[in-house]
């Protein structure tokens, strides 16, 4: 049982504001039946007002104006609509239609329903066949036309990578600098003069080793030579 009797567009209960309804649908609309008074108004009319719509090639307004529906009994509390082509001019999308139930009065208490008050319901928007229904199609339509997420993702990659690296570049530089022994390949090659870095086959570290050698006996030779003179010449200022 359809129940409002004092929100938004009592006593409608369906549609809602904004609804979307397309051609060639069959909805209800509903209300509550409790908001009349079924002895006053034992019947009402359901009514629909379109705003204009514009044909997109020819720039005219048509298409039909809206209806009145026979009357229907209040204690009912709907009625099945079916969206017509004929709402629309030929070639138009969309155009909005407002709700409305007009309540039957005897204005003169003759026993007969001379006049009508009209509370106002929602607002809808018929659509073309073609055109999707569902509710959320505008929040994707926008999406669809903002900027494409892999086109932002991708730069953004590439700046980080490429950020990593002088980082990378930087830190290794900063270690060779901060302990020169580390130097690797460069190391061997940039310290020592230019014997000392050259490797040498293994006859000259030989012959190197045995010259060596000789001149450290050499000068034990020499200094074992001079002790003894020194012994010689003290023996002979004693004599």
């Amino acid at each position: 049982m359809c129940e409002n009797i004092n929100g938004a567009n009592a006593p409608f209960c369906s549609p809602t504001e904004g609804t979307r309804l397309e051609v060639g649908k069959t909805i209800d609309v509903t209300w509550d039946p409790t908001f009349f008074n079924s002895s006053t108004t034992p019947q009402i009319r359901v009514q629909a007002e379109f705003s204009p719509s514009k044909n997109p090639k020819t720039g005219e307004t048509g298409g039909s104006d809206g209806f009145t529906t026979d009357a229907i009994d209040v204690a009912t509390g709907r009625y099945t609509w079916t969206i017509l082509a004929s709402y629309l001019e030929p070639d138009a999308r969309s155009r909005s239609a407002k709700l409305f139930l007009a309540t039957p009065t005897d204005t003169d208490n003759d026993g007969t329903f001379d006049a009508q008050d009209r509370l106002a319901g929602p607002r809808v928007q018929i659509i073309s066949a073609n055109t999707t229904t569902s509710p959320n199609n505008d929040n994707n339509n926008n999406k669809s036309m903002g900027p494409n997420p892999l086109s932002i993702a991708l730069p953004v990659s590439l700046g980080v990578l490429v950020l990593l690296l002088i980082g990378g570049y930087f830190l290794l530089k900063r270690r060779a600098q901060n302990n020169p022994g580390a130097g690797g390949i460069r190391h061997i090659f940039s310290r020592g003069s230019r014997a000392q870095r050259l490797p040498r086959d293994p006859v000259t570290i030989i012959h190197s080793t045995h010259m060596n050698a000789g001149m450290r006996m050499q000068t034990m030779g020499e200094s074992r030579n001079v002790f003894r003179e020194e012994m010689s010449r003290q023996d002979r200022l004693r004599v």
